[in-house]
Parts: structure tokens; sequence; C-alpha cells
């Protein structure tokens, strides 16, 4: 389940350092490599340094394609459909999140299932094609399923990240399915 979150009083210099890409590099541990560029990058979109987080992904990428290692091609697909989709930049983000998407129904992968349907998901209600973003949530659920009920109580709210991922999904689906003057409704409504 996705617990409170935490960070380590070493977070800037472990990001600065990219010390678990050298060490994967320097026992010559490629998956490793891939898998630590590939969080790397997550963590450093997260806090908003898209440039070295797109550099790193698209490293992890090529690393993980080069050793034909799919989960990690998933996940540095992923970062990259998701900074793209920060950026507004809707092909590359719907491209991205496509092919991650594929990858992880390929997979199998509950986990990976619905981190990249998720987004694929929002990219989708964002670029006003809401119908074909429900066809996805509509799919993950038929192989992932997902709790549809508004979380009422903390029992009852969404507990691992995959779930949280759908939940916001199908606001932004919600969201993108409403006029235009029910969104600016809404949004008034969110910023009061």
């Amino acid at each position: 389940s996705a617990g409170p979150v935490r960070t380590s009083v070493h977070i800037n210099e472990l990001l600065a350092s990219e010390r678990a890409v050298r060490i994967a590099d320097e026992i010559g541990w490629r998956a490793g490599e891939a898998f630590a560029r590939y969080l790397l990058a997550d963590c450093l979109a997260w806090r908003g340094e898209y440039a070295r987080a797109m550099r790193v992904a698209r490293e992890a990428l090529t690393s993980a394609q080069e050793i034909e290692h799919l989960e990690w091609q998933c996940g540095a697909r992923r970062v990259v459909g998701v900074i793209a989709l920060d950026l507004f930049d809707m092909p590359g983000a719907l491209a991205q999140l496509q092919a991650a998407h594929d990858i992880a129904q390929r997979l199998g992968s509950a986990t990976w299932i619905r981190w990249t349907g998720g987004p694929l998901a929002i990219a989708l209600a964002r670029a006003d094609r809401p119908d074909d973003a429900a066809a996805v949530l509509d799919a993950v659920d038929r192989r992932v399923p997902t709790p549809r009920d508004a979380p009422t109580s903390r029992s009852r709210a969404p507990r691992t990240l995959g779930e949280r991922i759908i939940v916001i999904a199908r606001a932004e689906i919600a969201m993108a399915a409403c006029a235009p003057a029910v969104r600016a409704s809404m949004a008034r409504q969110r910023m009061a």
C-alpha cells in the first residue's frame, strides 16, 4: 500500500551525484543502470527538474532498449510521457504513454498497467478525447479491477499509488467530459 512519504536528509546529494547510476555502471550491471536512471528521472521530474529528468529518462530508455529490458523501457517511457504531459507536449505525451501502456499490457503487470493506464487516460482526457480515456480505464479495470466508489472513509481510500493514479484519471475524464462553462465553474470551486 502507499503509505506516508518520507525523504532522506541526503536526497539533494543523492540526486546531484547520480551515485546509484555510477555504481551500477562500475560493476557492469546494465539493468541496474537503466533502473537507477529511470528512478532518478522520475524523482527529478517530481521536483520540476524537467530538462535533466528528460535527459536521464532517455538515457534509461536507450539502455533498457539495448538490453531488451521491457519493464525499464515501460518505466522510462512513462516518465518521458508524463514529463511531456506536464510540459503540454500532447503528441509526445500520447506517443510515449501509449507505448509504455502497450509494454505494460505485454508484461501483464498490475502495477505497470495502472501506472501507465492512468497517465495515458489523463493525456487522452486533456487532448479532448474523454471517450478514449474512459475506454483505457475500462480496459485497465478488466485486467486489474480498481475500486470505483468515491472514497468516503480512510478504509475506502485507494491503497496503492496505482489506484490513486486511476482515481485522478477518472477525475480528469469527468472534467474533460463537462462543457467549458462547467469546467470553469469546477476550477473556481477548487480554487476557493
